[in-house]
């Protein structure tokens, strides 16, 4: 550094591998790419607090259920048939949320392979012009 000028020395920036209209391109593509991320969370934050209003609900009327009860042995029937169904409940929408993350895993995949063949297709282009 001793001797060297300030102005003599050029920071080695790393090139940017897109050189004309395709960084527009590849620019929207990634945009595009986050908006369907936010979809895919704003789609399973959805499924998963209807299903919580459904099973807060049944909740609820397992209380007033209970409540109403007037023996012992009902309060058991009722609570056993509740536990029941939130099993069925939880395991069912398991496979809900398995079922949308296969769809929404595949229509990710299929929209970064349609952006890539694009941006590709844009940059082969732009080195033949």
């Amino acid at each position: 550094m001793v001797g060297k000028s300030a102005s003599t020395m050029t920071p080695a920036y790393p090139q940017f591998p897109f050189s004309g209209g395709e960084t527009q391109r590849a620019f929207f593509a990634f945009s595009r790419f986050q908006e369907h991320g936010l979809k895919i969370v704003l789609r399973y934050q959805i499924e998963t607090l209807d299903f919580l209003k459904r099973r807060y609900e049944k909740d609820m009327r397992l209380l007033d259920d209970l409540a109403a009860s007037e023996e012992h042995g009902d309060m058991f029937d009722i609570y056993a048939d509740f536990v029941r169904e939130a099993i069925t409940d939880y395991s069912d929408e398991a496979g809900k949320l398995a079922s949308l993350e296969s769809k929404l895993a595949s229509e990710t995949a299929k929209e970064i392979q349609s952006e890539t063949r694009a941006v590709a297709e844009d940059m082969a282009l732009a080195k033949v012009a």
